[in-house]
């Protein structure tokens, strides 16, 4: 069994800390043993938020299902019902046999990261990670990232509902301008994650200092006379523990107002 891909793709080499790679595939089927009619992959970095171009790959549909893929005659129709351009870009251009494709793609991602690092995406779970599982297994080619380093561009919109996909350029459903699409809005999904992140890190080093205030001021009476309860202060200790609590600013204050023990301090004028 080969470890080369028998032709080499040319693309724009990523920077060399990019590991994320999207891939999105044309089938005629939904099936995890789908005949793959295309392949569309390109890396992006998620930090600098840059997306290389995607490159494509074509697979004769004939060679496609002697290698064991189903054809579902109610995806065929809703080829058939696609815009020109779609369909256009599945039909002509020169196409690849299954082997040399799955090689290709496989060349590709090593190109971005090793076999350890590369961290492949796809827009379902169940959808493309799983269909190019199963066309690798069938034809006894080594799967060329390792099984938890798949991701699902699916979950990561439903974490972030609120983030809109970016405007589509190219052609919708043709492989290659999806993988960009789709890559482009990961880079815009992750760097919310990653703002949240920093966020909630911040929220909680705050909300670390704010309990240790508190517990200084129950634990000195003296404390508890300069900055408990009835000052400015102690209001704004307050909100600050409510945020992220379950409780609300009145029932944590009247805890805290029932625990501490307040002791007058005396400043000796007559000093200094």
């Amino acid at each position: 069994m080969p470890e080369q891909s028998p032709f080499t793709l040319s693309f724009v080499p990523p920077p060399t800390d990019a590991v994320d790679v999207m891939v999105d595939l044309e089938t005629l089927s939904t099936r995890p043993d789908a005949a793959i009619i295309s392949i569309g992959a390109c890396w992006f970095e998620p930090v600098t938020g840059l997306v290389g171009s995607p490159i494509h790959i074509l697979i004769d549909l004939a060679d496609s299902i002697r290698s064991g893929g189903h054809v579902d005659g109610d995806i065929v129709h809703w080829w058939l019902q696609q815009s020109y351009q779609a369909r256009q870009a599945i039909t002509e251009g020169c196409k690849s046999t299954m082997d040399d494709a799955l090689y290709a793609l496989s060349e590709y991602l090593r190109s971005v990261a090793p076999l350890d690092k590369v961290l492949v995406w796809g827009n379902g779970a169940d959808f493309d990670l799983s269909i190019l599982a199963s066309a690798y297994a069938r034809a006894d080619i080594y799967l060329p990232w390792r099984y938890y380093n798949g991701r699902c561009l699916r979950t990561l919109r439903k974490l972030h509902p609120d983030v809109d996909a970016p405007k589509f350029e190219g052609t919708p459903h043709n492989a290659a301008d999806d993988a960009r699409h789709q890559a482009q809005h990961a880079v815009a999904l992750l760097r919310v994650n990653r703002l949240q992140k920093v966020a909630d890190s911040a929220l909680q080093l705050n909300m670390r200092a704010v309990h240790k205030v508190i517990d200084r001021m129950v634990a000195d009476g003296r404390l508890a006379w300069l900055i408990g309860p009835g000052s400015e202060t102690f209001n704004q200790l307050i909100s600050a523990a409510a945020c992220g609590s379950n409780k609300t600013p009145e029932q944590i204050a009247d805890e805290i107002t029932a625990a501490v023990r307040p002791q007058r301090v005396v400043v000796d004028e007559s000093e200094g």
